[in-house]
Parts: C-alpha cells; structure tokens; sequence
C-alpha cells in the first residue's frame, strides 16, 4: 500500500510540475502566461547568522528555523528551538510570515516548505534562505517546483568551489520560471497539496509499523516475554 502511495505521489508531482516548467510551450496558453525571474516574483532574504547578532543569556528568546526543521511541512512553532537576541531589529529583520517560502540552501538536496499562521513572526535560521511570493504566484506551488529535480539541477550547477553542494542568493534569484494564470495556480496548488497529505500519511504509517515490529521482536527476545 504504501508503495502505491508513494508512487502515487511522484506521479502527482510529475504531471503537474511538467505542466508548469514547460506548458508554455504551448501556444494555446502563451497570452495568458508570462515568465520572469523570482527576483521580480518574490521577496528573497537570507537566515540570520548567530555569531553575526549580538546575543545575551538575558536577551528575548524568540523561536528558530533550522534546516531540520524544513521537511513536507515546517515544524510546528511549539517544538522549534530559539534563539535570543538583543537587537528586537534583528528578530524583524529575519521574521518568517505566513505564506513565506523556506528553502535549505546547503545539501545535495533541495527542501522546501511553506510558512502557516503559526510561524509569523519565527526567525529564520543559518543555512536558509525564505523567499516571499507576490500576490501573483501560489507559494505551496512555488516550494514544490524548487523542490523538482530539474529545478534542482539548474541551482546545483550554478555553484562555485569544491566545499558543500549549495547556492547563494543570487543564483536563487536568477531562476526564471512561468507563471500560470490564477486559476490554473490554484488547481495545480490542490494537487500538490493532495500529493503532500499522501506523502504525510505514507512516512506516518510506516512510523506506526516500525514501532509495532520493534514491539513484536522485542516481546519475542524479551526474558521477561515482554512484561512491563
């Protein structure tokens, strides 16, 4: 089941990222759509570097991104580590708001995430960068395109250096994609949404019979036959 789940979801991914990456190509859709680099789609920023902040054990604490928090979803506000800083500038200067798009920007792999309602306000973490789409484009279909491999590949590729895969700024900027109508946004928005909610119930459910394995080979060795 899970198998079918999990293709199930690269199929979504697929068909609607083709659609989005290359349907301009189609000239039936060429005076409904228009293309452009996310510097003139987006607000780009950078996470806040701790040894850059000025930080005491009396500053205000205020709750983090981190790189592991950016998965199918951000981690919820309640279980993010924090950080405190001095400066109330600062936790400004590097707030998420809702709708914000938190993309990992070290790794072989690119994550990328959307901020709800309850992480107003978080500070964005080292090691991330958030970029908040104008009202022309649908963040959830934003996070899933730069999480495609081919999206992958072209920011991969634009790095410099040896050191850790990455990229910076600049290269994020320069990506230019199109941009559907608002409608076609929203049902392709659904889709990944769907195929998000599928991925979430199949990592859940092997959770749940990971463990229960580990209970039946535990109680099976156990002297005690398993008695707590």
């Amino acid at each position: 089941m899970s198998t079918y789940f999990v293709c199930s979801r690269q199929v979504l991914i697929n068909v609607f990222i083709a659609y989005y990456d290359d349907a301009w190509q189609n000239h039936e859709m060429v005076e409904t759509r228009r293309t452009g680099a996310l510097a003139q789609l987006a607000t780009i920023f950078t996470g806040v570097n701790p040894a850059r902040v000025a930080t005491s054990e009396a500053a205000p604490r205020f709750p983090m991104v981190s790189t592991k928090d950016v998965g199918v979803e951000l981690t919820a506000r309640s279980d993010l580590d924090e950080i405190a800083l001095e400066n109330a500038s600062s936790a400004q200067r590097y707030g998420l708001a809702a709708g914000d798009v938190v993309v990992t920007a070290r790794g072989v792999a690119v994550r990328a995430a959307v901020a709800e309602a309850q992480h107003d306000g978080v500070v964005l973490g080292g090691n991330l960068i958030a970029l908040r789409p104008n009202p022309t484009l649908n963040s959830y279909l934003l996070a899933a395109w730069l999480q495609h491999p081919r999206t992958q590949r072209r920011l991969l590729e634009a790095r410099t250096g040896v050191g850790t895969p990455g990229f910076t700024v600049a290269q994020l900027a320069r990506l230019t994609l199109a941009v559907p109508t608002p409608d076609d946004q929203h049902d392709l928005a659904q889709l990944a949404s769907l195929a998000s909610r599928q991925q979430q119930a199949v990592l859940r459910a092997a959770e749940l019979r990971r463990r229960f394995v580990d209970d039946l080979v535990f109680d099976a060795l156990d002297p005690s036959g398993g008695a707590r």
